[in-house]
């Protein structure tokens, strides 16, 4: 019998927000007979999605020394103790840098930078000792995501601008794929459909 494609997604922690709401669809539709996904969180901290990863045979596995010296160390362990892995997935932006060059290393051989956001305005909006930091952060961070990414996948045209470049049309390993949401579930009931009272419920004014 052939065994399953096992994916390592890289997050922030899998509590409420879009990314982790995908992430989340994705799951629950995956046949694990076919793809098994495990989650490694920048966080200690339980979150919310946990325990419905463990139920459908998911493992949750901390990696909370993010941005310090012992995380290379964590990310081997978390290797050894859970891989080996097909597939690395990284959501977490500009450290995706770092987690594609480590999952190169340890030889991982389809490893996805995935950006979901634009993070220009932010950026731009930094002070001046920041912004003079991030600008090296960054171009360390997009050095590393273009050697070790075998595929660079954006939410939106503005999203793959900000982490691969201006020139992101011209990278034949850039794709943009917008994330896909089950309408079913705002469609069932009557109380999904009654806009008075949700209008009420927070505050919303009739027009």
């Amino acid at each position: 019998m052939p065994k399953p494609v096992r994916v390592l997604h890289v997050v922030g922690a899998m509590n409420q927000g879009g990314v982790e709401s995908w992430l989340m669809a994705l799951l629950r539709y995956a046949n694990r007979g076919e793809v098994a996904m495990d989650f490694l969180v920048h966080t200690a901290q339980p979150a919310v999605h946990d325990s419905e990863i463990t139920g459908r045979g998911g493992c949750v596995i901390p990696c909370p020394s993010v941005h310090r010296p012992g995380y290379i160390r964590d990310f081997d362990n978390a290797l050894l103790r859970h891989g080996p892995y097909d597939v690395l997935h990284s959501h977490v932006h500009w450290f995706s840098g770092v987690t594609t060059t480590l999952a190169r290393r340890r030889g991982i051989r389809l490893r996805i930078a995935h950006s979901h956001s634009n993070s220009s305005l932010a950026e731009a909006s930094a002070g001046a000792w920041r912004a003079a930091y991030r600008t090296v952060y960054r171009s360390a961070m997009r050095r590393g995501i273009l050697a070790s990414a075998t595929h660079l996948l954006a939410a939106s045209g503005p999203a793959a601008c900000a982490l691969f470049g201006a020139n992101w049309r011209e990278v034949s390993r850039v794709r943009v794929l917008y994330c896909g949401v089950v309408l079913a579930p705002f469609a069932a009931g009557d109380a999904a459909r009654d806009r008075t009272s949700a209008r009420q419920e927070f505050g919303i004014a009739a027009d």
